[in-house]
């Protein structure tokens, strides 16, 4: 994974909201079928809050991975929403009658 400075060109690398200080990360892979992106989403305060969003390649409607903790008072919620990929490649229907087509997902 290699970091990038999409968070900071931004202004989004270090940031208040509220009373917390939150943290914005961004990776990349290189290939085809691999991790394409991720993000890390931290912010500490009296609510603490960490979120991780990975997209796997070919990338498709849905991030393939989003997990996201909340920890306040005396709660901890966990959210986690895992899309397995296909695997094999995604083939999609020919561009002709596209319009008159029902939705694919």
């Amino acid at each position: 994974m290699q970091p990038k400075g999409y968070p900071s060109e931004m202004g989004m690398d270090v940031f208040s909201v509220g009373d917390g200080q939150g943290t914005l990360s961004a990776f990349e892979a290189p290939g085809k079928n691999n991790v394409a992106w991720c993000s890390s989403l931290n912010i500490a305060g009296a609510t603490t809050l960490s979120a991780l969003t990975t997209w796997c390649g070919p990338l498709m409607e849905v991030p393939h991975l989003v997990t996201r903790t909340v920890v306040s008072d005396a709660t901890v919620d966990l959210f986690i929403d895992f899309r397995p990929r296909a695997c094999k490649e995604v083939v999609l229907p020919p561009m002709k009658n596209v319009l008159s087509s029902p939705p694919l997902f």
